[in-house]
């Protein structure tokens, strides 16, 4: 398999995601927010095939140097949103998928069998950026963050002994403390759910791939099979996105939901899909958006598209 295919698959996910409804509070094919649009995403899923492209070969050669995956992460933020004009699409699914192309860039070196184990794949992705991961990575991520200016982040957050990321001399403060990647994301992970799954070796992510295997497997629409995948995970995680902005009550009643769905026989049921509609109204008008559980189940569907290569959709 080629490079180019593998930086296809990689990259299809954050636009299958986007493409699927309808997801609970989320942008979809019939609903947009004032910052992003359903085009905007499927703007930055093909950005995403050059720089996974990039990051397979930096694994390849195996020669991380100053930069690991930081610049990576940064070049699809920024560049995704200077082209389709809007808000931030992409920053949670480019910070789970870089690691991921690199392991795989890394599998390649000792082996030309694409039949790759998805479970030492993503787990030889976290240990990579615990292992390799520099200051300079984790500048790249301040400025990725600076550059989409998140709502939910203000210069009065305490963070402890990370420099805060709005404070004008943060990068001098990181190189004098040589905080590394890794190290924001461990810190991070104890409130952030994308974070949390990089630095766990993707947990969650694989059990939502798995998840949503079986759903294909008996049968179940791509489109509802896909829903039901972000149902799973609104019912089994806390959305760290929606405790940061509405509270743990509000991310409580939502899985309590994903779940009732979920236990009448999904979103291709039709008393699901009506539960489902309702819900999906209901968030929309309260404002509330489970964007870490979409990334998740972005990247879900990468790693199945890895596995099967080929008629993903079919």
């Amino acid at each position: 398999m080629s490079i180019t295919k593998l930086s296809i698959l990689l990259s299809i996910g954050p636009i299958l995601e986007a493409t699927a409804y309808p997801k609970p509070g989320n942008v979809h094919r019939l609903r947009d927010f004032p910052d992003t649009r359903f085009e905007d995403f499927m703007v930055s899923g093909l950005v995403f095939v050059p720089f996974m492209a990039k990051c397979i070969r930096r694994g390849i050669r195996g020669k991380y140097g100053k930069v690991v995956i930081g610049d990576i992460v940064y070049g699809i933020v920024r560049s995704s949103m200077e082209i389709h004009g809007g808000g931030n699409t992409c920053l949670g699914t480019a910070t789970l998928l870089s690691p991921i192309a690199l392991s795989i860039g890394n599998y390649l070196r000792k082996s030309k069998d694409l039949r790759m184990n998805i479970s030492m794949v993503v787990e030889k992705a976290s240990f990579l950026i615990k292992e390799y991961s520099t200051v300079f990575d984790a500048i790249y991520f301040y400025k990725a963050i600076r550059f989409i200016k998140p709502s939910y982040l203000s210069r009065k957050d305490k963070t402890e002994d990370l420099p805060n990321v709005f404070t004008r001399d943060y990068a001098k403060k990181l190189m004098k403390d040589n905080v590394r990647l890794w190290d924001i994301l461990v810190a991070s992970s104890k409130f952030d759910l994308i974070c949390s799954e990089v630095v766990n070796a993707y947990p969650i992510t694989l059990k939502a791939m798995k998840f949503l295997r079986e759903k294909l497997k008996c049968g179940i629409d791509w489109n509802y099979a896909v829903i039901d995948t972000f149902l799973y995970v609104l019912s089994n995680v806390m959305d760290t996105l929606v405790v940061r902005k509405q509270g743990v009550e509000a991310m409580k009643y939502i899985s309590t939901k994903a779940h009732e769905i979920l236990g009448l026989g999904g979103s291709s049921n039709p008393k699901g899909f009506k539960l489902l509609k309702e819900l999906d109204k209901e968030l929309s008008t309260k404002k509330i958006n489970p964007g870490a559980s979409a990334d998740i189940v972005a990247t879900s569907i990468s790693l199945y598209a890895l596995t099967k290569g080929e008629k993903i959709i079919r």
